[in-house]
């Protein structure tokens, strides 16, 4: 079947982000598909409390309901992994680039192809080669995590050459850089 449209993006929501506030979301409805994604295997990465595990899905489920009702088109679903769940996404809907919000979750950033030795561009907002993302047949495009002030790309320019990482010294630049 011949596709009719082009491909748009995708902006995958984790659940670290469940709010319109922090969520790397499309800027208007029409402009791309929101991916939300139940990981089956979360319970087993870290000891989560069963009843911390019902409270972060009803809450991934509560904000899929309020995306739909502001008029996003949300893929809703359940996967082993957020890998998992992102190449069954692009097989299905085959989006241009996924759009992926930085992980707050160092397991998930790997799996995902983010963070780590020999991946020098995360935090700028640049496409990962293929190399770098090898299982996913779409390019994933990783953005600055919303939620902080300073981007882990400033925060490691001001880390660099430092010995002692003090509080003080850190509030310091920060309140000189956000002036």
């Amino acid at each position: 079947m011949a596709r009719t449209t082009l491909p748009r993006p995708t902006w995958f929501v984790g659940p670290w982000e469940l709010s319109t506030a922090t969520a790397q979301l499309p800027p208007t409805p029409a402009a791309g598909r929101v991916l939300i994604i139940e990981s089956t295997s979360k319970d087993a990465a870290l000891p989560y409390h069963r009843w911390k595990l019902v409270l972060v899905l009803s809450a991934l489920r509560h904000f899929v309901a309020e995306l739909r009702a502001a008029g996003y088109e949300v893929d809703h679903r359940v996967a082993e992994s957020y890998a998992e769940g992102i190449r069954a996404h692009a097989k299905e809907f085959e989006p241009s680039e996924v759009l992926v919000q930085e992980p707050a979750e160092w397991g998930v950033g790997v799996s995902l192809g983010y963070g780590g030795k020999g991946n020098r561009e995360s935090g700028t907002g640049k496409t990962l080669t293929p190399a770098h993302a090898a299982p996913f047949a779409v390019p994933l495009r990783f953005l600055p995590d919303r939620r902080f002030l300073t981007s882990r790309a400033a925060f490691a320019a001001w880390a660099k050459g430092r010995k002692l990482f003090r509080m003080e010294d850190f509030y310091r630049w920060q309140r000189k850089r956000l002036e």
